[in-house]
């Protein structure tokens, strides 16, 4: 059976399983079509600019088929232009069967989204199942998940070189294969408690990612996660998070470590606002030590414009989020990004030229405009700069300009 089977089959089980519980006729049924379009334009100086289109019609169906259970499924179709290159992709989103007992048990089923509790580990769509328990004010959860079924830009794995390399391989739809994310396997254990001490809500997490993939170059990872969130008197929160990673390779087995702390700060007035400072750090590659590169399962990009993986790399970020009327809001933001060790980082602005004793990349400033006229318009424009001038690893780097336009409409 070719890979491109797999996947209607994989989509129609899906679809075949969901409808399978509802009674005739269905408790509540609902469904629409979204259109969303993004067109992105990327420059550097003195160099031409990279067009990038993406649109994309997704419709969607919920239904609740009894009082403990419902269903979403959604799914998507459109033109993606990149690199010179247009070519229609089609995806399933997330598509789900969700029951609830009466004994606060939950049993999610489908293409499920997962976020861990850092939200840079793993965070986005899989498939698989999730079990959760609530204790008290505390819930505790399982699950398992399969990577190799979702197209390989939404889902954003990049653990091994093989991983980087067939990610950016060009989808043929001639050959499936390069439709595909990598095969890993995804487990965890979650427990969250949303008033520890009445005012502290704790995150914790195991986390595993296992190498299904028949390549030499295998990667697994475990990593133990925590996160501590203080709100205090609705006008700042404070948030304390950190990972520690085990990483083994076919030549050795790493520990990777990476940690976040922020603060966010409303403002009183007549204006709904948020101040933010957010610091990420985690480490990177090193020669003849113990501690290596962190390495998450999903790539969550650092930075607006630089768009870089975390490994290797600090990032601080302070951002300034608005609503300035009902339908208007703006969001700006300042960046400050470093290498964490000195062979921790090696993708741009790092170059031949670059001065390999140094630690400071550059800053980037961005600011993005949002209409939200109504709850099924939305409406993005913005744009940022990257300056690698002001750091000191490639003070002589062109600056990197990026530019972005997206709407989202609910057509039905």
């Amino acid at each position: 059976m070719s890979a491109y089977s797999k996947v209607w089959l994989f989509v129609a089980a899906v679809f075949v399983t969901a409808f399978l519980p509802v009674p005739r006729p269905a408790a509540a049924v609902d469904f629409g079509l979204m259109l969303d379009q993004t067109f992105t334009d990327t420059q550097w100086m003195a160099y031409p600019a990279n067009t990038n289109y993406s649109g994309n019609l997704a419709p969607w169906f919920s239904g609740m088929f009894s009082e403990n259970g419902d269903m979403y499924l959604s799914m998507s179709a459109g033109l993606q232009a990149e690199d010179g290159e247009v070519r229609v992709v089609s995806e399933l989103l997330r598509s789900e069967i969700i029951l609830r007992s009466d004994r606060g048990t939950e049993l999610r089923i489908g293409r499920t989204p997962y976020v861990d509790p850092l939200g840079f580990i793993a965070n986005g769509l899989f498939d698989g199942l999730r079990v959760s328990q609530e204790i008290g004010l505390s819930s505790l959860s399982v699950g398992a998940w399969y990577t190799g079924l979702q197209y390989k830009k939404r889902a954003n794995i990049t653990v091994s070189p093989q991983d980087a390399v067939n990610y950016y391989t060009t989808f043929d739809s001639k050959n499936w294969n390069t439709y595909f994310a990598p095969r890993r396997m995804l487990a965890s254990v979650s427990w969250e408690h949303l008033a520890l001490a009445e005012w502290v809500r704790l995150r914790l997490a195991a986390l595993g990612q296992f190498d299904l993939n028949d390549e030499s170059d295998q990667y697994h990872s475990e990593y133990l996660i925590g996160k501590v969130t203080i709100p205090y008197r609705s006008l700042l929160v404070f948030d304390a998070g950190g990972v520690m990673e085990l990483l083994q390779t076919p030549d050795s087995a790493k520990l990777g470590l990476a940690a976040e702390l922020g603060v966010a700060w409303m403002p009183p007035g007549g204006i709904s606002d948020r101040l933010s400072l957010t610091a990420r750090i985690a480490s990177g590659r090193q020669e003849d030590s113990p501690l290596g590169a962190f390495l998450p399962l999903t790539t969550v990009a650092q930075g607006k414009v630089l768009q870089a993986k975390l490994s290797g790399l600090g990032h601080f970020r302070l951002n300034y989020l608005a609503r300035l009327h009902n339908a208007f809001s703006l969001d700006v933001g300042a960046s400050y990004f470093i290498k964490s060790t000195e062979q921790g980082y090696t993708a741009w602005p790092i170059s031949s030229d670059s001065n390999p004793d140094q630690y400071a990349l550059g800053a980037e400033f961005s600011a993005t405009f949002i209409w939200n006229p109504v709850s099924d318009i939305r409406v993005n424009s913005g744009g940022g700069v990257f300056l690698p001038q002001l750091g000191d690893v490639s003070p002589d780097e062109r600056a990197r300009w990026q530019f972005e336009l997206s709407l989202s409409m609910a057509l039905y």
